[in-house]
């Protein structure tokens, strides 16, 4: 037989023996999890094959038999349904021999893939794991609820230490033991002030987000604010592993990207650089890659004889020490704040700006980014009902505007894709919605993923609101349909009367990017709208 007893096993891991390849116990039921490629489905064990689960499918196994048979519900359509299929076809790599472990943090996030894009739940320190399948670094697990049943999920594998590693891991020497990601701090500056362990002391250069992992992927982990204290504990090629304090006091162990700390004795930035671009004439001197300023609005108002011209942030966005905006971002500039535009490329604008403490920036910045004054506004929500009426069926959207360019610095979403069966989609909801969205509010949404996430990641986008409201000018989310991903709209125009006006992309190669009309009940199955502030 392929498999041995499973009720065995347990028996096998209480004894410290690596249990079967890649087996899910017959008790860890009812397990929630994340399909992680295509399967097909059946009506009865070893019968008539019916339907299939997509990869990234909400799965919930309710029954698992010793012949490795399982039971369970997934997505279709508005629903679920409830079939018969294999239980290997859960795991990632059936090969992988099973293998019991610990976390050794005090909250371990988990998640539904390898890659950690999307958060699935977290578990507490020196619960066991057992340990099912791996994807490069990450690591396939199964760990219980609290409230009853399993989940089966990801987490990087320095999240699922053995037995021996359990426990927090402790800073002596400048070593960070018995980590084999950390390797030991080599400190440039060797004034800087130190512990008694051989940490040092930094600040935060500017607000950045912290992560679990030292390779800064996937969900962050929380964040430090510019100028607060921070520890630094150990580092690695890309980062630095760091301690930090939350505003309620609590201490946090994560991982942060280098350019983000810096030391108590590092050298302050020379505020008069030698190759500094001056303004004359409209050209930037010496700076081969920016030309003259070409103005499409000539009426702009104008802040010197030179030509520059002023404007607005239209959303917070990084700004760069580089036309191409690669790299490290070099600041920010704030939603609505004012800047003056100096120069320009294709890519970005080269603008100055001012940082809280009154300090002049000369930076780069994407060109969606900024607004002139005189800019004309899209149509607003008090337009009338009839002159939506006039709009049904016609496409609003420009899409020679950047904010379409698929998978850029503008728009992360591709147009265009071929689905697992083989069909090809012209356009994808995610692309257009996104794109809309910054076309016609301003706002470059953090959304990265499926649709159906895009609720939870703009909660914490400080220019949006995320509410159960449909309103004109806002994004609708469906956590249903689009086999399985979900699907978003733009909500053009509310008129009073109940009837919403909309836009899409992905749903009708005929209707596709055009003015649709709908009555508001036909919007009862969305679960969030993402309004501007």
């Amino acid at each position: 037989m392929k498999k041995i007893g499973l009720l065995a096993l347990g028996l096998a891991l209480a004894l410290g023996v690596v249990a079967e390849a890649g087996s899910i116990p017959a008790d860890r039921v009812p397990l929630q999890t994340y399909a992680v490629k295509k399967m097909n489905c059946y009506l009865q064990p070893n019968g008539v094959q019916k339907g299939w689960i997509d990869p990234g499918d909400y799965v919930v196994v309710t029954q698992i038999r010793s012949d490795g048979w399982a039971y369970g519900s997934y997505p279709v359509g508005n629903g679920r349904v409830s079939r018969w299929f294999r239980a290997d076809d859960l795991v990632n790599n059936i090969g992988f021999a099973n293998q019991e472990r610990y976390s050794p943090k005090a909250n371990t996030n988990t998640y539904t893939g390898p890659d950690h894009s999307r958060k699935f739940g977290s578990f507490n320190d020196n619960e066991t794991l057992l340990v099912v399948s791996e994807s490069g670094e990450s690591r396939q697990f199964i760990y219980k609820l609290n409230n009853g049943g399993y989940k089966m999920a990801w987490a990087p594998y320095w999240d699922c230490w053995d037995a021996r590693q359990a426990g927090k891991q402790q800073v002596n020497n400048n070593v960070i033991n018995k980590n084999p990601v950390v390797k030991p701090v080599q400190r440039e500056d060797k004034k800087q002030e130190q512990t008694s362990y051989g940490v040092w002391k930094a600040t935060a250069r500017y607000t950045a987000n912290t992560y679990d992992n030292p390779d800064l992927r996937g969900a962050r982990a929380g964040w430090i604010t510019s100028g607060s204290d921070i520890e630094v504990l150990g580092e690695n090629a890309k980062s630095y592993f760091i301690r930090y304090w939350a505003d309620n006091g609590a201490k946090r162990e994560r991982y942060v990207e280098r350019t983000a700390v810096k030391g108590l004795n590092e050298d302050k930035e020379n505020k008069n650089k030698e190759n500094k671009k001056q303004v004359n004439n409209n050209v930037i001197n010496k700076n081969p890659i920016v030309k003259p300023v070409q103005r499409e609005d000539k009426k702009q108002e104008q802040s010197s004889s030179y030509g520059v011209w002023k404007a607005t942030a239209r959303y917070t966005a990084n700004t760069y020490d580089n036309p191409d905006l690669r790299g490290a971002r070099a600041g920010r500039v704030t939603s609505g704040s004012d800047i003056e535009v100096l120069g320009e490329n294709a890519k970005s604008y080269y603008i100055r700006y001012w940082a809280d403490n009154g300090a002049t920036r000369e930076r780069y910045v994407e060109r969606t980014a900024v607004k002139g004054l005189n800019e004309k506004p899209q149509p607003s929500d008090n337009d009338s009902t009839s002159y939506w009426d006039g709009k049904v069926n016609t496409q609003l959207a420009n899409l020679s505007n950047l904010c379409y360019r698929s998978k850029s610095t503008y728009n992360p979403f591709k147009k265009s894709y071929t689905d697992d069966k083989g069909v090809y989609h012209p356009t994808n909801c995610t692309w257009y919605a996104f794109g809309r969205m910054q076309e016609v509010c301003g706002i470059k949404l953090k959304a990265s993923g499926n649709a159906k996430t895009w609720g939870d990641a703009e909660k914490s986008d400080n220019n949006v609101i995320v509410n159960k409201t449909i309103s004109s000018k806002c994004v609708g989310v469906r956590m249903t349909g689009g086999g399985g991903a979900g699907h978003v709209v733009f909500i053009e125009y509310v008129d009073n009367s109940g009837y919403v006006y909309f836009t899409e992309a992905n749903f009708n190669n005929k209707t596709d990017l055009k003015v649709r009309k709908e009555a508001k009940s036909f919007f009862d199955n969305y679960t969030w709208f993402i309004h501007p502030k």
